[in-house]
């Protein structure tokens, strides 16, 4: 059995070092006129660097990787730049890439470090953080469980924040302030019985409008929300298993966490999560024995008008109408008012209502 991993990203700035960013050669074709290198990347061996240099990472690795022994075998002379100034800089690794380590070559101090951990290198230096996540997942009534599979460390100076993120195998995750251990931002997923009513009547009634009052349960119900209001986002979903072989017979597919499975979106809403309000809802293409179907702009208007009235309470009658060149998109507008997205398929079927905000 494969062992449970975990990472610990470290961004070990307020500590160590301003925050910066290594150089990374243009691509061809691409001029980055105020970010050009000066100096070529350069690899020596770990056992080779500053041993002042060598002495500061590895008590920048103890402290924060919680007992695991690290081997570090390279280092990479690179670029550092702070916003429009830029230094040496080294970055450290060892051979599986596990443990990766950035250095300003000058000071010799640590500017980021990351880490890949496993369940039995783990000491239980994170255990309040870690029961402070699920104490969450609890209080929100979401279906994670974190077992600490992985694990994302950071400190920020720019941000001025101290993080640390715990993201279970199927990528559901939470960041806590790592000193307070309170929740800055969550992705979890729900079932739809702990999801509140008026926004699950909201999600249901979203996708009835563009199926004709039909509606097949959601498969897939997440929640994405930052502690500050930034991001609060309701995303709904139902989504049915398909052969890899019939991929391009749909418009909307995701491929499995694992790359072995693919699922056809037949229905997809997403929700503001502070206001209840409905942001987009789309559905797939309905293709089986249907003839190609060119709306005129009328007839494409006079289905958008009520499918808007429902699902956004917005009254589209008086608003201007802008069509894309393929007939297929119309964006509705009015001077103080949220501008609404209608898109119909080639079978005349509306398929998508946006509010672009």
């Amino acid at each position: 059995m494969k062992k449970n991993k975990i990472i610990l990203l470290l961004l070990v700035c307020s500590l160590f070092a301003p925050a910066s960013i290594l150089a990374i050669p243009a691509s061809k074709g691409i001029e980055h006129k105020s970010m050009e290198l000066t100096i070529e990347p350069k690899m020596i061996p770990y056992k080779e660097l500053d041993s002042a240099i060598k002495k500061t990472v590895e008590q920048a690795i103890n402290h924060y990787a919680d007992g695991k022994r690290v081997k570090l075998e390279t280092a990479i002379k690179m670029e550092i730049f702070r916003g429009k100034n830029k230094a040496e800089g080294w970055r450290i690794e060892n051979k599986d890439r596990s443990a990766v380590i950035n250095v300003d070559a000058a000071s010799g101090k640590v500017i980021d470090l990351s880490l890949l951990l496993t369940m039995s290198e783990m000491k239980g230096k994170y255990k309040k953080q870690l029961e402070a996540a699920n104490a969450v997942v609890k209080q929100v009534k979401a279906e994670a469980v974190f077992t600490g599979e992985r694990v994302d460390f950071s400190i920020n100076e720019w941000r001025n924040r101290q993080s640390i993120t715990f993201i279970t195998k199927d990528e559901q995750s939470i960041e806590l302030d790592l000193k307070t251990c309170k929740p800055s931002y969550y992705s979890f997923k729900f079932k739809a019985s702990n999801v509140d009513g008026k926004i699950m009547r909201t999600a249901e009634q979203a996708v009835k409008c563009l199926r004709d009052g039909k509606f097949a349960s959601f498969t897939y119900i997440r929640r994405n929300s930052q502690s500050k209001g930034v991001v609060d986002i309701w995303e709904f979903k139902r989504k049915v298993e398909i052969k890899r072989a019939d991929i391009a017979k749909y418009e909307h597919v995701e491929i499995g966490e694992n790359g072995n499975k693919a699922y056809a979106i037949e229905s997809q809403v997403y929700i503001d999560g502070k206001t209840g309000k409905l942001f987009s809802a789309d559905v797939s293409p309905k293709t089986h024995n249907q003839k190609q179907v060119q709306l005129t702009q009328e007839q494409a208007v006079e289905i958008a008008i009520p499918a808007a009235q429902k699902m956004f309470g917005k009254d589209l009658s008086t608003y201007k109408v802008k069509v894309s060149s393929s007939k297929k998109v119309y964006t509705f507008s009015s001077k103080g008012e949220e501008s609404i997205l209608a898109r119909f398929d080639k079978y005349g079927n509306l398929i998508s209502m946006q509010r672009l905000v």
